[in-house]
């Protein structure tokens, strides 16, 4: 889970770094009467979570198949949980 999380984060941070990339390529500072575009990458770092959200679940799939049998106690014993 703590993969997804800090993926999901590195997509919503994307559009600010290439965005600090471009302003540094060109030299120049965002001038401030003009328009900023910080609404812009919000959105668009939400559509890149998004997408990764999606593709993270039609992708990824369960190691293991089969019926898991979780953990039960039996005569004062745990029985561990197995997949069969």
């Amino acid at each position: 889970m703590l993969r997804v999380s800090l993926i999901e984060i590195a997509l919503f941070l994307l559009p600010f770094a290439v965005y600090g990339l471009a302003l540094l390529v060109r030299r120049a500072p965002a001038a401030p009467d003009r328009w900023h575009p910080l609404g812009v990458m919000v959105l668009a770092g939400f559509v890149l979570m998004a997408l990764g959200l999606l593709a993270f679940g039609l992708l990824d799939r369960p190691a293991a198949t089969g019926t898991y049998h979780p953990a039960e106690l039996r005569d004062g014993r745990v029985v561990p949980g197995y997949i069969e």
